[in-house]
């Protein structure tokens, strides 16, 4: 039995152009749990549309979080080693100029996601993914129709990689595997976590084997590693892969989960689709997630309901079998016709008891949505705040931050400050209207003052200070 609000349910679907796959999976924590997994002979958004209904169907839980990918939505991947920058500020503006460089190279609609990795303190390094919006669009359509929204979406490129993370070969130490698609790339990770992509772009799975290998004795050397220390994983089993004498190299098989489920409960050609579960229940494995924000909170929103709705269920045929058993057996020990009576017109008030008591419990679920819209007020403050703290230059101060909630449901927000330039202020009202959710920032005031005259900032010296007002407001 699954415990609602504990253990939780993640659906994963694999959607390829000639096939569909799904694995069900619970999950309390790191505790995985298998459920179900099948698979459909077609593919691409034609099938996903004819079949859905029918895996809907398959599905045993009756709230769980949705998570996809789709392979056909992939236009192309790119990796940069990004320049150095100190500020965060100038990494973003690099990655922002590098992704509307991308997308103006595709003249279709395009959305491109980013992962940036730390290859050491020096050195960091960019994934760029470009997908088709309007196909990515399409599935999201699809899966509305059935009332479903998916929290994550993605292309299957790293996802593979994660179907093991919990083997020790994979997770402690240098790692790679083989995506077959139409470009055919070699993912590499370390400790688990995706650090590099290349195109090894060969039809034959023999000479990508040579090609991969070739790659990886490379990266060997420059790590100081013995030669064949990093194990290359591919997705088909290995006895079709045939056998390459010029490669040395073990080539194993995905196992997806072998080390929490063992061999016996899915196999390698389900091991995508776990990978995509892993990934949603450790959404930090990569930045890659092509979903919309309002589609993570539908689907949240919809597990939740769901996942009350089964409480209730669970809980009212306990309490008719607890008040039956206490009739029962008083009815058992009286005998007489009278009495006898008597039980069932208190039966009959039981009855309206239990009715009373589902009205309470209807009642207490309006009060949670009352609870929850108060709780979505005071989260969006609380994303003000963020919002802030992270775009705030290094050397200003915050004096005083006071958030108002307007009848048009936007937040006002009254920021007092201290600059030691104006410059500063200037770019700190520019990061603030670069966040898509701030629609103004206004500049009140801004005078030169000593920081003796201000309580809180005379550890700053005796070099004179610019002391601002601004106002920001924000939509969300």
């Amino acid at each position: 039995m699954k415990f609602p609000f504990i253990e939780h349910t993640v659906v994963a679907l694999d959607v390829r152009n000639d096939s569909i796959r799904w694995v069900e999976l619970n999950h309390i924590g790191s505790k995985i749990s298998y459920v179900s997994h099948g698979k459909m002979n077609r593919g691409g958004a034609s099938a996903l549309e004819q079949y859905l209904g029918e895996i809907k169907e398959e599905i045993q839980a009756d709230a769980y979080q949705l998570s996809c990918s789709f392979k056909d939505i992939l236009m192309g991947i790119e990796v940069e080693d990004m320049p150095f920058f100190e500020e965060s500020e100038e990494i973003k503006k690099w990655i922002q100029g590098r992704k509307e460089e991308y997308a103006a190279q595709y003249e279709a609609s395009v959305e491109v996601g980013t992962h940036v990795v730390e290859v050491d303190e020096d050195h960091r390094r960019c994934i760029f993914q470009v997908v088709n919006k309007e196909i990515t669009d399409r599935y999201i359509n699809i899966i509305g129709i059935h009332e479903l929204h998916p929290v994550l979406i993605t292309t299957g490129i790293s996802e593979l990689g994660y179907a093991q993370i919990y083997e020790e070969s994979f997770t402690k130490g240098p790692a790679a595997t083989i995506v077959e698609n139409s470009q055919n790339l070699l993912c590499n990770y370390q400790n688990g976590l995706l650090t590099n992509v290349l195109e090894i772009g060969q039809e034959d799975f023999s000479i990508m084997i040579e090609e991969a290998d070739s790659y990886l004795k490379t990266e060997e050397i420059s790590l100081d590693l013995r030669q064949y220390a990093i194990p290359l994983y591919v997705e088909k089993p290995v006895g079709t892969t045939g056998s390459n004498e010029q490669v040395s190299r073990p080539v194993k098989t995905i196992f997806p989960l072998e080390a929490k489920l063992g061999l016996e409960k899915i196999d390698p050609e389900y091991a995508l689709a776990c990978g995509i579960a892993l990934k949603s229940m450790y959404p930090n494995l990569d930045g890659f997630n092509f979903s919309l924000e309002e589609e993570r909170e539908k689907g949240r929103d919809w597990e939740e309901k769901k996942e009350c709705y089964r409480t209730g269920v669970l809980l009212f045929p306990a309490l008719i079998v607890i008040l039956l058993i206490l009739f029962a057996i008083e009815g058992f020990l009286d005998v007489n016709l009278t009495e006898t009576n008597q039980v069932l017109d208190q039966l009959s008030d039981k009855i309206e008891l239990v009715n009373d008591k589902t009205e309470q419990v209807n009642l207490a679920t309006l009060s949670y949505q009352q609870v929850r819209n108060l709780v979505d007020k005071r989260r969006n403050s609380a994303r003000l705040f963020e919002l802030v703290s992270n775009e705030i230059p290094t050397e200003v101060w915050l004096q005083e931050l006071s958030i108002r909630h307007t009848e048009s449901k936007e937040y006002l927000a009254q920021i007092y400050g201290i600059a030691p330039r104006e410059t500063m202020i200037a770019d700190f009202m520019g990061a603030l209207e670069d966040h898509k959710h701030v629609k103004k920032v206004e500049l009140l005031s801004s005078r030169k003052t000593s920081p003796e005259e201000i309580s809180n900032a005379r550890s700053l010296g005796p070099v004179q200070v610019n002391q601002f007002q601004l106002r920001v407001e924000v939509s969300y």
